[in-house]
């Protein structure tokens, strides 16, 4: 009986788990890759523990975190057009390859802050579109 009790338990906590799907537009070149991460707040502007990397593809690709737990969500895209894993900045900090944030959150001066992206996930599936901007790069 302690042990069925405790199985139910455990499985309570996943019965609410949604999935996200990204679907990235606005991509540039078909190359290198498209680096989608789904991130809490601790986590905005940095690697998130949930991120997936796609092949990259002139137009749209889209990703789909399954599992993922209820709560409050921001969603961060870069494309990574040199596969070298990170989004690289000129000297003034300012990205020269695109990039993009769910809520098409943009900030006047720096990135934007994680409340102007953030989305709140419950048990219902979850679908975030993110349009790149290539404002920077040459």
């Amino acid at each position: 009986m302690r042990r069925f009790a405790l199985i139910l338990i455990l499985l309570s906590g996943r019965a609410f788990a949604a999935d996200v799907t990204v679907e990235v537009s606005g991509i540039a070149a078909a190359k290198g890759d498209v680096v989608t991460g789904l991130c809490t707040a601790e986590e905005f502007l940095k690697p998130c523990a949930r991120r997936m990397v796609l092949s990259a593809e002139q137009g749209t690709v889209s990703t789909t975190f399954t599992g993922v737990d209820p709560g409050r969500y921001a969603v961060q895209v870069f494309h990574d057009a040199n596969r070298n894993g990170k989004l690289d900045t000129n000297s003034r900090s300012m990205p020269m390859e695109g990039y993009g944030f769910s809520n098409d959150a943009t900030a006047e001066v720096g990135p934007p802050e994680f409340k102007d992206a953030a989305f709140e996930l419950g048990a219902e599936h979850k679908n975030i579109r993110v349009r790149l901007s290539y404002e920077n790069v040459p």
